[in-house]
């Protein structure tokens, strides 16, 4: 059963929303979908956090692949591949969704010179 989802972030490509009710975190990728539950997102988000971008596209520089950075997922046979620009918005989707909470500067940190006309 839905209740009220919560979008987290938007990006061109992809959405990452939460369900209010039960909690768990809907993700959308160009044309991959996930649930998750919190463990598994956390999971996830830490498992994005640590790829390393520039090792996976040596590793593959030989061959014939425009997706060269591999996340594994339960099923033995299947691989998803992404390339750069993908991962880094997958990381991005993931860093908006944490940094939802709008934080408004202070007077004090406005550097800005206000002239009368």
């Amino acid at each position: 059963m839905y209740y009220n989802l919560i979008t987290l972030a938007v990006t061109s490509s992809g959405k990452l929303s939460v369900c209010e009710g039960c909690q768990v975190f809907h993700f959308i990728f160009n044309n991959l979908y996930f649930e998750f539950d919190v463990d598994q997102y956390l999971s996830f988000k830490d498992y994005l956090n640590n790829i390393e971008i520039d090792y996976w596209e040596h590793k593959y520089a030989s061959c014939d692949l425009s997706r060269r950075i591999p996340i594994s997922v339960s099923q033995e046979n299947l691989i998803l591949m992404f390339n750069r620009f993908e991962i880094l918005e997958l990381k991005k989707l993931f860093l908006i969704a944490e940094s939802t909470k709008v934080q408004f500067l202070d007077i004090s940190e406005i550097n800005y010179s206000f002239q009368l006309n």
